[in-house]
């Protein structure tokens, strides 16, 4: 269960967040955390979903995962990405943080506090506008392609968006952090340096044992296109040698 407190000043926004986790709870796949339901006390809002007994990706990725490890995972987080693509959801905000493991150690994203649905089935970029997640699993159109809250609010200039391969350039750096243990751009001190690389075009720094490793590293260059045009969709990644294993020998 998620509590989240709302203020009274919140309240005329509690009939659309109602309306939102009821889209979750529709959802249904082994790969994401169900939602079950939501319930409003006061100024309390309860939102009742499965519950992960191993916790986060966040805490047992801290030393790196084995290969085998980060392969099996990286198969599920994609397996619930295309799901969620094909039913015109864009996560937005997926990290480590927001990947639980279950009891049988299956993956499962969650979190959907960012999510955003799409009216087009086919729009991979320019829809979304409007700026959320955490800098570090960013893709660079979410640093040159937005606006903010206040900027729309003011009628600001229009920007030219962006859509699912956001979510791709995400789990590429989720790959990257369970490779080495350590998150994008953690030789980086200040948000606003990684704010410039990101605006720059620059990916996060890989180690030598992943460039030297030619499955990796094409899975990795395939998640990393600056250009969200030229970057991967989750179906293409599941096909990819690196993402691409039996189904059958994943005990489910």
């Amino acid at each position: 269960m998620k509590q989240i407190k709302v203020s009274r000043d919140q309240s005329d926004n509690l009939r659309s967040l109602v309306d939102e986790v009821e889209i979750f709870r529709q959802l249904d796949h082994p790969n994401l955390v169900r939602y079950y339901g939501i319930e409003v006390h006061k100024e309390e809002l309860l939102i009742f979903m499965e519950y992960c007994s191993e916790g986060t990706l966040a805490r047992v990725c801290r030393e790196g995962l084995e290969l085998s490890c980060v392969r099996r995972y990286t198969h599920f987080l994609l397996q619930a990405v295309d799901y969620l693509h094909r039913k015109q959801i864009v996560h937005r905000d997926i990290k480590p943080a927001n990947v639980f493991l279950t009891q049988k150690d299956i993956l499962k994203l969650g979190d959907f506090g960012c999510s955003f649905r799409i009216r087009d089935p086919t729009t991979r970029v320019g829809e979304i506008v409007t700026y959320v997640g955490t800098t570090n699993y960013q893709a660079p159109e979410l640093q040159t392609n937005t606006l903010s809250v206040a900027e729309i609010a003011s009628g600001g200039s229009k920007a030219s968006g962006y859509g699912r391969a956001v979510d791709i350039w995400a789990v590429g750096c989720v790959v990257l952090e369970m490779l080495t243990g350590k998150r994008p751009y953690y030789h980086l001190t200040h948000e606003l340096q990684v704010v410039y690389q990101l605006g720059s075009g620059i990916p996060p720094p890989f180690t030598p044992e992943i460039t030297n490793d030619p499955m990796i590293f094409g899975f990795l260059k395939r998640c990393f296109k600056v250009d969200p045009k030229l970057r991967a969709t989750s179906l293409e990644l599941l096909q990819d040698t690196f993402a691409n294993i039996d189904a059958t020998k994943i005990d489910q």
